[in-house]
């Protein structure tokens, strides 16, 4: 039987880190639908309860890095 492996999530100071672009920027492209939302939100979570999946991460760094994109036009 193969084991299933949990999603990994991130948090926006984390993702802001990996995709080397600043948080409020990454708040900035979310609100005008340039960055998917978070997959997650945690109730009561503070400014840390939005989580980002790796899954995500994975389609927007590959969509960023192909200049022929729908979405980098």
């Amino acid at each position: 039987m193969k084991a299933r492996e949990a999603e990994q999530f991130y948090r926006l100071a984390e993702v802001a880190r990996l995709l080397r672009v600043p948080p409020y920027r990454l708040r900035e492209m979310s609100a005008c639908g340039q960055f998917p939302p978070a997959a997650v939100v945690i109730p009561g979570g503070g400014h840390m309860r939005c989580r980002w999946s790796a899954s995500q991460l994975a389609e927007v760094a590959q969509a960023w890095a192909n200049p022929l994109a729908a979405g980098n036009r």
